[in-house]
């Protein structure tokens, strides 16, 4: 009879409708209806069910939060650290720090015969200006270095200590501090006696000039300018060192 009836399209059509709605899936928050041969939940299993269903969710809700503040987190630290790289290879650098001694106005460079005359300098010791064209030696001289020829040393990026006392000890400790640069190179150290302080020292264009003896101050000018101020620094001059 089964058969026969399968046979008939309008019972046909009943049956796989029947069918196609048996394998949809029930809309959410519907009870749970067993499948055929499956048993009956009880109000208290729907209610564990739906209790267990929320924390699952609740899981899934809070790993995504977590993801995203992970991620947030990164991005924060990111920029922080890109922030700091900025600020100390492109900012720093840029950030003025006070250079040793004063800055004089540049004379020029004019080469003269001995005994020629020559305008005034503009400090004392002078800082450039005219002045002899020879050089002799670096290192440390009893005897005073005229300003004339003073000046053509800082031309070549010298640096000259002066002092201008009989303080053979402050004398010595500014031996020992000009030997520690390569022997003496770009370096005089000479009595002054016709400055106005106890103690000066000079680069092209650069003057520091004190009373109380500093080897500290003398170091720090001395690493500041050796090589580097002057026409003509670049040269690689190369003299004996007394």
């Amino acid at each position: 009879m089964t058969s026969l009836l399968r046979r008939i399209p309008r019972f046909r059509r009943k049956e796989e409708g029947a069918s196609a709605a048996a394998l949809e899936p029930a809309p959410a928050g519907a009870p749970h209806r067993p499948a055929s041969g499956e048993p009956e939940l009880t109000a208290r299993q729907r209610k564990r069910l739906r209790r267990r269903n929320a924390k699952r969710q609740q899981r899934g809700q809070t790993t995504s939060t977590g993801r995203r503040n992970r991620i947030v987190m990164a991005l924060v630290l990111a920029g922080i650290v890109t922030v700091v790289v900025y600020g100390l290879t492109v900012i720093l650098p840029q950030v003025s720090v006070p250079s040793p001694g004063q800055s004089v106005a540049d004379l020029g460079v004019v080469h003269i015969r001995p005994g020629e005359a020559h305008e005034p300098y503009n400090s004392d010791p002078p800082t450039s200006g005219s002045h002899y064209a020879g050089l002799e030696a670096w290192g440390v001289y009893r005897e005073t270095v005229v300003p004339e020829q003073q000046i053509h040393y800082l031309e070549h990026g010298g640096i000259i200590l002066h002092y201008n006392c009989q303080c053979p000890g402050e004398v010595e400790r500014l031996t020992q501090l000009v030997r520690g640069f390569d022997g003496g190179d770009r370096l005089i150290l000479h009595p002054y006696p016709a400055m106005d302080s106890r103690f000066a020292v000079t680069a092209w264009a650069k003057i520091d000039k004190f009373n109380e003896f500093d080897d500290g101050r003398f170091r720090t000018f001395i690493e500041a300018y050796r090589g580097k101020l002057g026409r003509e620094a670049r040269d690689p001059l190369q003299l004996p060192i007394r």
